[in-house]
């Protein structure tokens, strides 16, 4: 069972990601203090967890998990840190990173803003936190989700999928 200790239960959910199912739990968030801007909720597997990782606190996540951000007609941005610190790189072993920030607003189809595709095992650049920033025109109201897709191993190595973020910001 996940730890709750910073977040309120909200139920067990059926969670769609990546065009895959996954059953898991959906919590509210109450602190998550490597992020500038709170999540309104937090849907996954595993529990996301802070971390001390090369000097930084960040949020460890592990795929599939997804998060969803208040929007109000001021913000126009996106922006967040995300990557695999050396400790998550064990072996030079990690299958990447693959998600997409989409807004919800309302009245609106959903609409995907970009994509984050990270492989630091394959290419030395991509390794450590990555700044990503995301914009829409201002005068939305909604939601914007940051969603994070288990990427399928096929290289027999037993590593961990675990990715840090921080910096998030919806401005």
């Amino acid at each position: 069972m996940a730890d709750i200790s910073r977040a309120a239960k909200v139920g067990v959910m059926t969670i769609a990601l990546g065009g895959a199912l996954y059953t898991g739990y959906a919590f509210v968030s109450r602190e998550y203090s490597s992020f500038e801007t709170p999540p309104l909720e937090v849907r996954y597997l595993e529990a996301p967890v802070n971390r001390l990782f090369d000097g930084q606190m960040l949020c460890s996540v592990a795929p599939p998990t997804s998060f969803d951000f208040s929007v109000t007609p001021t913000d126009e941005r996106f922006s967040c840190l995300v990557g695999v610190p050396q400790l998550l790189l064990r072996g030079g072993h990690h299958p990447g990173v693959r998600g997409q920030v989409v807004l919800r607003g309302e009245g609106q189809e959903p609409r995907v803003l970009g994509e984050i595709r990270l492989d630091p095992q394959n290419v030395e650049s991509e390794r450590g936190m990555q700044n990503f920033d995301f914009h829409w025109p201002a005068g939305t109201t909604g939601i914007v989700q940051l969603i994070f897709e288990r990427i399928p191993r096929s290289d027999g190595v037993n590593a961990s999928d675990r990715i840090a973020l921080s910096k998030v910001l919806v401005d």
